[in-house]
C-alpha cells in the first residue's frame, strides 16, 4: 500500500508534467524537441518558456526523488523513475547553473522531457489509480 506522502509526491510530479505539457503545446508546435535543445534561442518568449519548463522539470524531479527507492509504488511501478540517472544530472545541472560557469546541457534536458516525461506520466497515473485515486 502507497503511503500518503508518496501519493501526494506523485499527484504534485503529475500536475508539473501537465504544466510542462501545457507550456509546451501553448508555443503552437514551436518549442520542438530540437528548438529547445539548442544552446541559444533567438526567440526571447520562447527562451523564456523553456526556462520555466526547466524550473517545472525540476519540481517533478524533486517530487518524484522524496520516493524512497524501496518504496512499493516504485517496485510496482519502476517507469515513474525511467532513465532516473539523467534526470537527476540535469536537475542538478538547472540547480546549479548560477553558480558555475558550465553552461546547461539543454540537448539532455530536452530528451528527458520529450522522452521519459510521457512514460513517467504514464506510470504515475497508473500508480495513482492503483492507489485509489480515480481521476489523477
Amino acid at each position: 500500500m502507497a503511503t500518503t506522502t508518496s501519493i501526494v509526491s506523485l499527484q504534485y510530479a503529475l500536475r508539473g508534467i501537465r504544466v510542462i505539457e501545457s507550456r509546451i503545446s501553448g508555443t503552437g508546435g514551436r518549442l520542438t524537441k530540437q528548438v529547445f535543445a539548442q544552446g541559444q534561442i533567438g526567440d526571447a518568449t520562447l527562451d523564456t518558456i523553456r526556462d520555466s519548463v526547466g524550473l517545472n522539470f525540476q519540481s517533478v524531479v524533486l517530487n518524484v526523488r522524496t520516493l524512497k527507492q524501496n518504496d512499493s509504488i516504485l517496485q510496482q511501478y519502476p517507469d515513474i523513475r525511467r532513465n532516473w540517472e539523467a534526470s537527476i544530472s540535469c536537475c542538478n545541472s538547472l540547480t546549479h547553473e548560477s553558480f558555475t560557469p558550465a553552461p546547461i546541457q539543454w540537448d539532455h534536458v530536452a530528451d528527458s522531457v520529450y522522452d521519459d516525461l510521457p512514460v513517467m506520466k504514464s506510470s504515475i497515473i497508473a500508480a495513482l489509480r492503483a492507489s485509489g485515486i480515480a481521476n489523477p
